[in-house]
């Protein structure tokens, strides 16, 4: 049975592109229990940010007052992972906390090598375990060589982008040459694994474990997406933005 932290499984798997005319109102002024009524997977999102159920009535500005959260950043947060295809304005970039999206894209690599990866390699070893066949031993393989590029994926970017980051939010800049390409192929490599998963994986494996693996692959995959959306809507031009100010 799947883990009980997969209950805050985020990533979202809404198929329609919002324009910024198009998107559903959210505002501080909203309940809280509306906003994950909208998308409940931002569950996710307010369990990483260490925000705790019994909100009662609480509005989005009562939840990020009482977390110290930045009201912008965590709309902004939220809109990429209801709204497939979000880009925030330039309005928006210039008012998010930095700081904020810094600790939330660190608490999100955290959860991934902690919670998620952990929970999938412990399905891996369940129906890989009954065999000793090379379509095992592939499928294993390739798993840990993915957990371990992305370790060193999320190890890059706390080690030079952030740290970046800051530099530019202190109004110190030094333009840095490595942004240029910051996920490698991460994306494709889990829909690598999924496929390798269902099209490989021995018949005399428990069907049942085996639909709740790939369902779980399919979950990761989404909401790495969104994590690169983050990274590539939201921190990329916000580092060009504080670039530009910061001449």
């Amino acid at each position: 049975m799947l883990s009980n932290n997969i209950s805050t499984f985020e990533g979202v798997m809404k198929t329609n592109t919002h324009t910024a005319q198009q998107l559903p109102q959210m505002s501080g002024k909203m309940k809280v229990a509306a906003l994950i009524d909208l998308n409940y997977r931002l569950l996710g999102v307010l369990t990483r940010l260490g925000m705790k159920l019994g909100f009662g009535e609480s509005t989005v500005s009562d939840l990020c007052n009482r977390y110290n959260v930045d009201e912008t950043t965590f709309l902004l947060l939220c809109r990429v992972y209801t709204f497939k295809g979000y880009r925030p304005s330039d309005d928006i970039l210039d008012r998010i906390n930095a700081e904020d999206l810094l600790k939330y894209l660190k608490l999100s690599h955290k959860w991934y090598t902690d919670t998620a990866l952990t929970t999938l390699e412990e399905h891996l070893q369940r129906i890989l375990s009954r065999g000793q066949d090379r379509s095992r031993e592939i499928i294993w393989e390739f798993f840990t060589g993915y957990k371990r590029e992305l370790e060193r994926h999320f190890e890059f970017e706390e080690q030079n982008v952030f740290p970046y980051v800051k530099t530019l939010a202190a109004n110190r800049t030094s333009r840095h040459d490595a942004l240029s390409d910051v996920h490698g192929d991460i994306d494709e490599k889990i829909d690598d694994l999924k496929n390798i998963v269902m099209k490989y994986l021995p018949d005399d494996c428990d069907g049942g474990e085996v639909m709740e693996t790939v369902s779980f692959i399919y979950n990761l995959r989404d909401d790495l997406l969104r994590h690169e959306s983050i990274e590539d809507n939201v921190l990329m031009p916000l580092i060009r933005r504080m670039e530009g100010s910061a001449k």
